[in-house]
């Protein structure tokens, strides 16, 4: 009987050890989910992601979203954006890394930047600061304004900020560093060309809810704008402010600087009113809002 013990140790030791191995090798190809957050996005814009190049995850909306297929234990992952919405630019904050025995959940998307006229803009106004997790303009200051911050075109009201010409370009003053401050460094967004827009690129963020067309004409060669007649603001069903309140949360109903000079003035430059649309020139000493752009892209 001890013989027949002994004669089989071995191979018993060999099915020991080999199911210990078959164990040890079960844990190994364990998987995991990759899931996201996504904020920002517009009624009716999409987004396409993708994962080591390979997997894609299409998203029609904000919210938690996962990648179908998981991911095995140890490997590597990097979660690109394959194709941006056409309104938005988008970005993603903690898209690679390696799977460590757990479901991935801090991956996120964010859009802070609109796309419009193969332009890329701001979606806050300068001062105010995109809450990434609420995917819009409220993470500082206060209701009415969260932060949004006044600027002169210029301290004078000569062409000492434009060049010295009466038609040149800006290069110094208030406006100006409002948007030249975030191509320091590596940029802002991945983006070092912000800038003020000119004069008819401001313009053409105006939208009328009453349908009219946009860009509008300069103040002056037509007084009706937005459906604006004299002090009667219901007319037409314009409301306030004249812009796409989707892509651009928490505006001001006030005006918005661009970076043309009043060539015809050397005192005043061009600026965009949303309360009602107009296109105007001021005292380059007055304040107003400054959105930023970058592009043509």
């Amino acid at each position: 009987m001890v013989s027949f013990i002994r004669s089989y140790k071995w191979p018993v030791l060999l099915l020991i050890a080999s199911l210990c191995a078959a164990g040890t090798a079960g844990g190994a190809g364990k998987s995991y989910r990759i899931s996201l957050s996504v904020t920002g996005l517009v009624p009716g814009a999409g987004i396409v992601l993708v994962n080591n190049g390979t997997e894609e995850l299409s998203v029609a909306g904000n919210g938690s979203h996962t990648f179908k297929n998981p991911q095995e234990d140890g490997s590597a992952y990097e979660i690109a954006i394959r194709q941006q919405p056409d309104s938005l630019r988008c970005m993603v904050t903690g898209g690679s890394g390696t799977v460590k025995g757990a479901d991935i959940k801090n991956v996120s998307v964010t859009c802070p930047m609109a796309y419009r006229n193969s332009l890329v803009w701001m979606r806050c106004t300068n001062g105010q600061v995109w809450n990434a997790a609420r995917g819009d303009c409220t993470g500082t200051g206060k209701p009415g304004s969260f932060g949004a911050v006044q600027v002169r075109f210029c301290g004078t009201n000569d062409n000492a900020c434009n060049g010295g010409s009466d038609a040149g370009d800006l290069s110094s003053g208030e406006a100006f560093e409002a948007c030249s401050k975030l191509n320091r460094g590596s940029g802002t967004y991945g983006l070092t060309s912000w800038r003020l827009p000119s004069k008819d690129e401001l313009a053409s963020l105006v939208v009328c809810t009453d349908g009219t067309a946009v860009p509008l004409r300069d103040y002056g060669s037509d007084p009706y704008k937005c459906g604006w007649k004299g002090k009667n603001y219901s007319n037409g069903g314009w409301k306030s402010p004249a812009l796409d309140n989707g892509l651009f949360p928490n505006s001001l109903s006030l005006e918005y600087w661009s970076g043309s000079p009043n060539g015809k003035n050397r005192s005043s430059a061009w600026y965009t009113a949303f309360q009602n649309g107009w296109t105007h020139t001021a005292v380059k000493s007055g304040r107003s809002y400054v959105r930023c752009v970058a592009g043509p892209q």
